[in-house]
């Protein structure tokens, strides 16, 4: 009997231990992936988000045009929205909320003692016109300000990772 439990718990270990989760890691942001089920599950970490500004993630080589999903914090509530962004230039909004969009949130939460919002979603193998199966750069924006309501362009031009998410399995 030990033995068979024994040989279930190394089972479970190794079949955990071969998949592979993909991430980012620089500063502020912790941007984990896997492909599983034709959806691409991405769990989203900013560490230093204060109300009042956006951060997000983006998807595809164009620095002009970049489909995007990014999360605006104000008055400590996330909210997440699919926008078409630009290296320099403030995001357009594409949908209203996310069910009408190529992906689903799955949690968002924010602890403003330490000013992180932590986030999870799936989102479709074809986002924004993105084949997110094929290897292409994802860009990470750290954030950005809203002002007035108005959401301005990310404070710096985002950081990108060439992403090749099948492989994240």
């Amino acid at each position: 009997m030990n033995s068979t439990i024994s040989l279930i718990f190394f089972a479970c270990f190794v079949a955990l231990a071969s998949a592979k989760t993909c991430k980012y890691t620089s500063g502020d942001l912790n941007v984990h992936w896997i492909y599983a089920n034709n959806s691409i599950q991405i769990q989203f970490q900013n560490k230093n988000l204060k109300n009042d500004h956006w951060t997000g993630i983006g998807f595809g080589n164009d620095k002009n045009n970049i489909p995007s999903i990014i999360f605006l914090l104000t008055n400590n509530v996330i909210t997440t929205r699919s926008v078409t962004l630009g290296e320099e230039t403030a995001p357009v909004f594409t949908n209203t909320n996310s069910s009408n969009t190529n992906y689903q949130l799955i949690y968002s939460g924010y602890f403003p003692q330490d000013k992180t919002i932590n986030a999870v979603l799936n989102v479709s193998p074809n986002f924004g016109g993105q084949q997110l199966t094929q290897c292409q750069k994802w860009n990470f924006f750290k954030k950005g300000k809203i002002s007035n309501g108005n959401v301005e362009k990310s404070d710096n031009k985002p950081s990108k990772k060439k992403v090749c998410a099948t492989q994240c399995q």
